[in-house]
């Protein structure tokens, strides 16, 4: 019989694997003694256990199951006794990278903090020659001109996917202002032009009451005796500073002529 089954052998009830006998008169008035050998078969029994992510369902025999708890199943083993499956089903909330934030354009050699509303997750870079990033710190370097997806991973448990995040930096080369030339002596209301090598830049003077500067063509003009500081300024674009080259100009004032004649008497 199978553990928990019962037989019946004439008034007794059994339950328990053993050796019973029992007596009873034959037809010929002699006793007939039957001999029974009872066996008990265990059922089998096993305890899984499970985890899936909120949203899922795990299939349990017949049932789908979405909601954490114990459950059981009964099957016929191979002998034909029940056999009793546990499952211990856990289900696990999902993970959260949050929302990213932090200064998207940068230049070359600078840097930048990037950091999630989510903690515990972990920064990489897909470009890490463009731009690298701390893993744990959320530092961003830019090392080449181009961009750079910046991955925030938060590791799922219990059944549950990653949750990532990204945001993307632009990282600038520095501009340059290039090597100034030009005539830097000149008289009051005398000009001379300046030029750079590099293009795209404004020209300013340091004092315009001595000196000033057409700040598209560079072309400087003398005012008055005195030195002023010419300055060439290429503007910084996505997070790189402005790049400025100078030269100085000395503005001489005019020679003056005094003729002095004298006639006889």
């Amino acid at each position: 019989i199978c553990q928990g089954d019962s037989l019946s052998f004439g008034l007794l009830t059994l339950k328990t694997a053993g050796t019973y006998n029992r007596t009873i008169s034959a037809a010929n008035g002699c006793d007939s003694v039957i001999t029974l050998n009872l066996s008990v078969r265990p059922n089998a029994t096993a305890t899984i256990s499970q985890s899936i992510c909120l949203g899922q369902a795990f299939s349990f025999g017949s049932q789908s199951l979405t909601t954490a708890g114990t459950y059981n199943r009964t099957i016929t083993a191979v002998n034909g006794c029940d056999s009793v499956i546990t499952l211990n089903l856990n289900v696990s909330i999902p993970p959260d990278a949050g929302s990213i934030s932090g200064v998207q354009n940068i230049c070359v050699n600078a840097t930048s903090t990037f950091s999630s509303t989510a903690t515990g997750g972990t920064w990489s870079s897909n470009a890490p020659t463009v731009a690298t990033v701390n893993p744990t710190t959320g530092l961003v370097t830019g090392l080449a001109a181009g961009n750079a997806i910046i991955t925030y991973t938060v590791t799922g448990t219990g059944g549950c996917a990653n949750a990532t995040a990204t945001q993307t930096v632009t990282v600038t080369a520095a501009p340059t202002a290039g090597t100034l030339s030009g005539t830097q002596g000149i008289c009051v209301n005398g000009t001379s032009n300046f030029a750079s090598t590099i293009s795209g830049g404004a020209w300013s003077s340091s004092d315009p009451a001595i000196a000033t500067i057409n700040a598209t063509t560079g072309l400087v003009t003398g005012l008055t005796a005195g030195t002023a500081t010419i300055t060439y300024t290429v503007t910084g674009t996505r997070g790189c500073a402005n790049a400025t080259a100078t030269r100085s100009v000395t503005v001489s004032a005019l020679a003056r002529t005094i003729m002095i004649d004298s006639i006889c008497a």
